[in-house]
């Protein structure tokens, strides 16, 4: 699914393998910014939706987790999910040490830290969860990859 580097093409090559999934995804995320503790929540969500946004953001927010807005890119990977009207979020990392030790011999999993591999692990599956138990659709049920 993923090769972001060289083109994104697994993403392109699953949207056009699978265009009737596009239609049953609930929403889409991606986490491809390193180890860092994860620092916002954006969305792109339809209007109707942002309220279940706020509702996640009071379980987010004791994480240290502060609210961002409603234009989440969500990232390169799953970018044709959400050029296919897949709504997306976005947990955005704190990248200030990423490019120290990214891709170097020094990329190793000793190097994360533990604290905040949890919190970003709490804050995914919060999301999770809350996206599961959410009956209704975050996008504009108008607009479909079908369509």
């Amino acid at each position: 699914y993923a090769n972001e580097e060289q083109g994104v093409f697994g993403g392109k090559a699953y949207g056009e393998a699978h265009p009737e999934a596009i239609n049953t995804h609930v929403l889409a995320a991606e986490s491809d910014l390193g180890a860092g503790r994860i620092w916002r929540f954006q969305t792109r969500f339809a209007d109707h939706a942002l309220p279940l946004a706020d509702q996640i953001m009071t379980v987010l927010a004791p994480l240290g987790i502060e609210r961002g807005d409603n234009e989440a890119f969500g990232g390169a990977d799953i970018s044709p999910l959400r050029n296919a009207g897949v709504p997306v979020v976005g947990l955005n990392q704190d990248a200030t040490h990423y490019f120290d030790i990214h891709h170097t011999e020094n990329d190793t999993i000793e190097q994360v830290n533990a604290e905040d591999l949890d919190q970003n692990v709490a804050a995914y599956v919060a999301v999770t969860w809350l996206a599961a138990d959410y009956n209704g659709y975050f996008g504009d049920p108008d607009q479909t990859a079908a369509q």
